[in-house]
């Protein structure tokens, strides 16, 4: 069973894992991954003979939830580039500076198991909270603790 050459899905909401990158993964990074995966699961569904339907059906189910875990991977990080390429670096709210972060790795919890996406948060001007690229977008982007 092909695990994806970037490790990209963590086995976990919170376990921390080497391997893991901590830096989002470029679209061809990711369109690389995904294409791995489906001739992986095309190399596997076209392979053995000799296995049992319910061995092939419980082994496919894992490989096809990897696939769908890279496809929503993708589409998380097209979904943050799109938000982020509307958003200025630096944001003027109420007289209030907000300047956007690097993006942080989450892990989030989909049908298909575990996935690592990236975010960038606005901050502001005090030490509490922010808001990610759609909250600002959207007008909703204020300082929490002001």
């Amino acid at each position: 069973m092909g695990k994806s050459k970037l490790r990209l899905l963590p086995s976990s909401l919170s376990r921390l894992e080497d391997g893991i990158p901590t830096t989002p993964p470029s679209s061809e990074q990711l369109h690389k991954a995904i294409r791995s995966q489906f001739e992986t699961v095309l190399a596997f569904a076209g392979g053995d003979t000799e296995q049992t339907f319910k061995t092939f059906e419980k082994a496919l189910v894992v490989q096809v939830f990897e696939l769908a875990r890279l496809l929503i991977a993708l589409f998380f990080s097209v979904r943050e580039q799109h938000e982020q390429a509307g958003i200025p670096s630096h944001l003027e709210i109420d007289g209030r500076s907000y300047q956007r972060r690097p993006a942080q790795a989450r892990n989030f919890n989909t049908l298909f198991g575990v996935v690592r996406y990236w975010r960038a948060d606005g901050r502001g001007p005090c030490t509490g909270g922010g808001a990610s690229g759609a909250a600002i977008s959207s007008g909703a982007f204020a300082c929490p603790a002001c």
